[in-house]
């Protein structure tokens, strides 16, 4: 894969990202009065977009230096990132007396269309990688 392509698809993350981001927000702010939300959706998409954008490198490395090995270095990555979640919503997690689902469904719901993003993108990488082959 070449460095204008990785670009290309670093612009089109930042395009989905921009545009799920204010949607969210809008819908956070319309149910602020009701819920409490621990997490803002500024941090939520600030850690989407920051995985993903590693996700995207890694799976461009292993294109330009191991290209047998994107299906690993991906499912690698994907296992990293869930872990990264835990690790971001321990805080949450960890408190009581307090309604998880809320902040659960605002990080979730944006983190199954990120992954989603990055499925989508690694096939489009192994078809370009496979194709030049």
């Amino acid at each position: 894969m070449k460095i204008k392509t990785f670009a290309l698809f670093v612009l089109l993350l930042l395009a989905v990202s921009s545009g799920l981001f204010f949607a969210q927000r809008e819908i956070v702010e319309n149910l602020a009065g009701k819920y409490h939300f621990y997490y803002s959706v500024s941090h939520i998409y600030l850690f989407h977009f920051l995985v993903t954008l590693v996700v995207f490198f890694v799976v461009f490395l292993f294109s330009r230096t191991k290209p047998l090995y994107i299906r690993f270095g991906f499912v690698g990555m994907i296992l990293l990132k869930l872990f990264a979640a835990l690790l971001f919503l321990w805080p949450l997690i960890t408190l009581e007396d307090v309604s998880k689902i809320p902040d659960l469904c605002s990080f979730f719901a944006p983190y199954f269309i990120f992954l989603l993003i990055e499925v989508l993108l690694t096939i489009r990488v192994l078809r370009l990688t496979y194709d030049h082959s």
